[in-house]
C-alpha cells in the first residue's frame, strides 16, 4: 500500500520540481544561456513519471481479478487507477513545459 502512495505522487512531484527548476535555470529575458540543464531536468522529471505510470499500469493489471468484496482491494484499486491518472496527465505537463523550450530560441523574447 504504501507503493501504491509513492506511485500517485512521483509523476506531480516530478512535474513540480521540473517546473521550479526551469524556473530557475532559465536565462534571463534576452540573453543566450545554455539550454542542457533545462533539458535535463525535463528528460528526468519525464522518465520519473513515464516510470510511475508503468508501475500503477502493473498495478491495475494485478487487481484487475480481485473481487471487490473487501475494502482494502477497493482502496487498492482506487490508488492504483489514481497513480495511473496522475502519471499520465503529469506527462502531458512536462511535455508542454519543454515544447517552449524546443520551440523557441533563448533570448527571442518580444
Amino acid at each position: 500500500m504504501t507503493r501504491d502512495w509513492v506511485v500517485v505522487c512521483a509523476g506531480p512531484v516530478a512535474w513540480f520540481c521540473a517546473h521550479v527548476a526551469c524556473w530557475m535555470l532559465a536565462p534571463g529575458a534576452h540573453e543566450a544561456g545554455r539550454l542542457g540543464g533545462l533539458y535535463l531536468v525535463d528528460l528526468a522529471a519525464l522518465v520519473i513519471s513515464i516510470l510511475a505510470g508503468v508501475l500503477a499500469l502493473g498495478r491495475v493489471r494485478a487487481l484487475r481479478d480481485v473481487p471487490l468484496a473487501d475494502r482494502r482491494d477497493q482502496r487498492a484499486r482506487f490508488l492504483a487507477v489514481s497513480g495511473l491518472a496522475l502519471s499520465a496527465l503529469s506527462i502531458l505537463l512536462i511535455v508542454g513545459l519543454t515544447l517552449p523550450i524546443l520551440l523557441l530560441s533563448p533570448g527571442a523574447e518580444p
